[in-house]
This record gives C-alpha cells, sequence and structure tokens, in this order.
C-alpha cells in the first residue's frame, strides 16, 4: 500500500490547496510515483541505500517512509511541473443544482465534545 500513498497525498494536498492542479498532472504522477517508490526501495534498493547512507553519513539503514517521503517530493514538483505546461482552460457552469442549508446544527459542538471523549475513554481503557 505504501507504493502509491506518497504520490496519493500529493494529488490530494495539490488538488486541495492549489487552483491550478490539472487532471493530467494528477493521473501522471499516480503512474509515476509508485514506480519511482519502486525503483528506489525495491528494483535499487541496495544502491539506493549505500548512496543514502554515504550522503548522511550513518550505517543505519534508511526506512523505506524516507524514501516514500521523497516520492511526495518529486511527485509534487512534477504536478506543478505539468499543470503549468498544460495548464486545463476551466469553464464556468451553471447548475440546477438545490440549494442546501448552510445552518449549522445546534447540538454540533456538544457532539463533537462527546465522541472525543468517548474516543479518549476508549483509548485509555484500552490501553490498560
Amino acid at each position: 500500500n505504501a507504493t502509491f500513498f506518497g504520490s496519493m497525498l500529493a494529488v490530494i494536498l495539490f488538488g486541495f490547496m492549489s487552483k491550478f492542479a490539472t487532471a493530467r498532472a494528477a493521473k501522471t504522477s499516480m503512474i509515476v510515483g509508485p514506480f519511482i517508490f519502486y525503483l528506489l526501495v525495491f528494483a535499487y534498493g541496495t544502491e539506493v541505500q549505500v548512496v543514502t547512507q554515504n550522503l548522511f553519513n550513518t550505517t543505519e539503514e534508511i526506512h523505506f517512509l524516507h524514501f516514500l517521503a521523497l516520492v511526495f517530493l518529486i511527485t509534487s514538483f512534477l504536478m506543478v511541473i505539468i499543470s503549468k505546461i498544460w495548464p486545463e482552460k476551466y469553464v464556468e457552469r451553471k447548475s440546477n443544482a438545490v440549494k442546501v442549508d448552510l445552518t449549522p446544527w445546534k447540538y454540533a459542538k456538544f457532539m463533537s465534545i462527546l465522541v472525543s471523549v468517548i474516543v479518549i475513554l476508549t483509548y485509555i481503557l484500552l490501553a490498560k
């Protein structure tokens, strides 16, 4: 599962945090990200470990999650590049959707506190 997590996080965060994210960039990152992770951890894992250990002057094995963070950075950069090179033209769409009442629920704060307390108590009870 970790193979997809770096690129998936990049796609989700980039989609939420930017207005110029494109579908092409997201699809490319979801294909390229796992491939890069596979190369870093499995195909050339030993060579990458040696280079990384020399780079950080350590004899400890570098955990695969650190390489997953590198995949996140690479795919994020890739998404920025692709979105800038091939921007999508957005068309304003008129919708016949029904308007939704967004009035806050009067019990929202109470229920959120109650759920939080139940979760914390469950954790405390199960931790013993």
